[in-house]
């Protein structure tokens, strides 16, 4: 029975197992090639990536022209995070094979943005936009989308005035294999996640078995750390009933009393995969409880739940258990989850998805909740990002969260970035990477770290003080709040208008001014007597209206809103040709009556209105560029959604989407909102076929009616 020497290399976010096969120093390569690459494969095919790896090496070296062992070595590569060496070799497939591994050029732009090198990294993600039209699967051009836009992200960004320095852990906390998930105890105090292993050492196993014969190896443990002058000191294991002899420890997070902690622990399967699950202990007379499973369907069968983090709802004050799962009717890889703690019952509520907000195409993870500003931390790849993994901020609760922000440089970086989590104030804390300058075990990348971010010092004043100036505080004035009454009705037939979405800027400075109104309709709202608003009033099938006014007590405002032409419904019966491109020359000559000109690349994320940075700079090479060379044009911009979801809900996010279009243009851009009309189609008049003529999905024809147009309506 065929056996191998094997070591484990585990990753923090799954607790992944990974082995190279070795005997007395020695690789132990079966005999033939065809031998070979079956146990390459079935060592890849098992998770075994630096087994296979070893395998592929040397069958590249027996028959390196052919570039299946090629682009199985590259991926290996890849997935060990050797980026430079991926690199190279993607390239070579890139340029003799592109045709037969069309991702090969995917991964080599992925492998050159992991590298730093965003421009190249771009330019080739172009080139796979093509590409990916021939491939199956369409979640392949979302997923190149957003690379693009995360090269474009890195580039606008890359130069920024850097607020934070990230450094790494100063101490004997890091070690060649990975640390992760710290947790501050105080200032000088943390928990962290580790295997204390320096070096490479090796297991016999059976290829048919999922352990070793016996053989004790090393786990992930629980550590206690102490910064004594400047240097980060492990103490030892963490005391008390955490640590398991036999089983993967780690990634756990305190109850926001401190009373109890939830942790996680992973071993194989009888199938061999890795199954992690959360477990918790109460303390309890100050000491800790022998830890419990938790109940319920938080740990579901079969399925993974990992990295808990303690959140705490806004209105009942109920905590909230976020975690980790790759459980089905997620968004994508790994989702973040929630479950709401009842502390009367001492029960969990049923499992929920926290939304597209956060949860993408891609994986998310290590959530950390900010208890005194309720933000939300998190690491995605599925959202454009710098790097692999990045940090993103977002506020909210449970499935209802604004947009997800992304941290940028230093904090990210062109690596994977993780486990951000602040320390005991809101400049300080820790986050977990594999960027270059870590504590490397063979390449540089292989391995993450913990690393401590804080405020960049600044290097001198600029004006020194050379007498003491007291400075007299003003007394706070109280600013004076009165009801104001809008009543809204149609132009056209008197009728009262409600749900109306009604949006306040400031006259001054041209800001929005996030305003609730007290009734929930858009009617009556508390606003700053004597202080001049622009209003803007929208709403599905009228013509945006915009007035400003200085409130007054005791007023009542009407605004009266024209309805916009019915929409004549196409029917498809045919692909429709793929728009030409644009033409700025040309374009200038478009008069009224003339077909809507489509402005190709101008992406909103799913299922929301906001602008991405891709598309702001179409808006300003094209329509920007058309609106200051013809002064006089009113243009109307019309977004289109495809057949998916209802015919109410597609109209109302397709005119949000090209509402958000104009305001764009008004706020930042200046122009006259008298020039500017907003118009959402839905579904109505698709240019291409939703579906395929035997039933099936048609992709390229949904992607063709996701569109954003403008035309010209008349002169001022």
């Amino acid at each position: 029975m065929f056996r191998k020497t094997t070591i484990l290399i585990i990753f923090p976010m799954l607790f992944s197992f990974f082995s190279i096969a070795q005997e007395e120093g020695k690789i132990n390569y079966p005999k033939g090639t065809k031998k070979l690459k079956k146990e390459a494969d079935w060592a890849l095919d098992k998770g075994d990536v630096f087994v296979a790896l070893k395998y592929y090496e040397k069958l590249v070296e027996l028959e390196g022209d052919d570039m299946e062992h090629v682009y199985s070595l590259a991926y290996c590569k890849m997935k060990s995070r050797d980026y430079e060496g991926a690199e190279e070799l993607f390239s070579e497939v890139a340029e003799k094979s592109k045709d037969e591994y069309p991702l090969s050029v995917f991964y080599y732009a992925k492998m050159q943005k992991a590298n730093g090198k965003y421009s190249e990294a771009k330019n080739n993600f172009e080139k796979f936009r093509k590409l990916s039209r021939g491939l199956k699967d369409p979640l392949w051009s979302k997923k190149n989308r957003n690379e693009i836009a995360g090269c474009d992200l890195a580039i606008r960004v890359r130069d920024s005035l850097v607020l934070k320095t990230v450094e790494n852990l100063k101490g004997d906390v890091n070690h060649p294999h990975i640390e992760f998930s710290p947790i501050p105890l105080g200032e000088n105090k943390m928990i962290y996640g580790s295997n204390k292993v320096d070096g490479i050492e090796f297991y016999t196993i059976k290829k048919d078995k999922y352990k070793s014969d016996g053989i004790k190896k090393p786990v992930r443990k629980l550590y206690v750390a102490n910064k004594i002058d400047k240097k980060w000191v492990t103490e030892g294991e963490w005391r008390g009933p955490f640590n398991d002899e036999d089983i993967h420890t780690g990634n756990g997070a305190f109850s926001l009393d401190g009373k109890r902690f939830y942790f996680t622990r992973c071993d194989k399967n009888e199938k061999g995969k890795t199954i992690c699950k959360i477990f918790y202990s109460d303390k309890e007379d100050g000491t800790w409880s022998v830890p419990v499973l938790l109940e319920g369907n938080i740990n579901l069968k079969g399925y993974t739940s990992t990295q808990p983090a303690v959140g705490k709802e806004s209105k009942k004050g109920r905590e909230v258990l976020y975690f980790v799962s790759d459980r089905p009717e997620g968004k994508g890889g790994w989702d973040i989850w929630y479950s709401v703690y009842n502390a009367k019952k001492k029960t969990f509520s049923e499992v929920k998805n926290v939304g597209r907000k956060i949860n993408s195409i891609g994986t998310e993870c290590t959530p950390y909740y900010h208890p005194d500003t309720n933000d939300f931390y998190f690491s995605s790849n599925g959202h454009p990002t710098v790097g692999g993994l990045d940090v993103f901020k977002v506020s909210g609760e449970k499935s209802k969260w604004e947009d997800a922000v992304n941290l940028g440089f230093p904090i990210n970086s062109p690596a994977d970035d993780l486990d951000f989590i602040y320390g005991s104030n809101d400049q300080s804390g820790f986050l977990v990477s594999n960027r270059k300058g870590g504590t490397a075990l063979g390449v540089e990348t292989c391995c993450d770290d913990i690393y401590y971010f804080s405020p960049k010092k600044e290097i001198e004043e600029e004006s020194e003080v050379t007498e003491e100036v007291v400075v007299e505080k003003e007394e706070p004035v109280e600013e004076k709040t009165i009801p104001i009454t809008f009543k809204l009705f149609d132009e056209n037939n008197g009728k009262e208008i409600n749900n109306a979405t009604v949006r306040f800027y400031d006259a001054e400075n041209g800001k929005l001014i996030p305003l609730k109104s007290k009734n929930g309709k858009g009617i009556e709202y508390e606003l700053e007597e004597g202080v001049k608003y622009d209003v803007e009033i929208s709403k599905y099938n009228y013509k945006t209206s915009r007035e400003t006014f200085t409130a007054s007590e005791n007023k009542e405002y009407e605004f009266g809103l024209t309805p916009l032409p019915k929409v004549v419904e196409t029917k498809v019966t045919a692909v429709v040709p793929q728009t030409t491109t644009i033409n700025k020359v040309e374009m200038l000559d478009l008069s009224v009556g003339d077909a809507p000109l489509v402005l190709e690349d101008i992406y909103f994320d799913f299922d929301s209105d906001k602008l991405r940075p891709e598309s702001i700079r179409i808006i300003d090479d094209i329509l920007l560029h058309f609106l200051e060379r013809r002064p006089r044009a009113i243009i109307m911009v019309g977004a289109h959604t495809d057949s998916k979801g209802n015919d109410v809900y597609n109209e109302g996010l397709s005119q949000r989407r090209a509402q958000s279009v104009i305001s764009y243009l008004i706020r930042k851009k200046g122009i006259n909102p008298k020039r500017l009309q907003a118009r959402g189609f839905g579904e109505k008049v698709p240019r291409a076929l939703n579906e395929n003529p035997d039933g099936s999905d048609n992709p390229d024809g949904r992607q063709k009616n996701r569109r954003v147009e403008f035309s010209v309506v008349g002169e001022l």
